[in-house]
């Protein structure tokens, strides 16, 4: 992830935390509208289904990366 995802060097630990912050509220979107799909009116197609759910993993990926750059700034 290093290489696909790259950290400005000059970007302070409060920036790294609304980047992690922005990254939970997306996730936390696409698995509201997965949620509400559950209505019985449509029903959601598997490929909808599995982008929306690597979306949600993408953005947890992104996540523990700026976690792990937050500790390293507290050592």
């Amino acid at each position: 992830m290093d290489n696909t995802f790259i950290l400005n060097l000059s970007i302070t630990s409060l920036e790294i935390k609304d980047a992690i912050d922005e990254r939970l509220i997306k996730a936390r979107a696409i698995a509201s509208c997965l949620l509400s799909q559950d209505n019985g009116y449509h029903e959601l197609k598997y490929n909808a289904f599995h982008g929306a759910v690597w979306a949600i993993d993408d953005y947890l990926d992104e996540i523990e990366y700026l976690e792990g750059k937050v500790r390293e700034r507290k050592k």
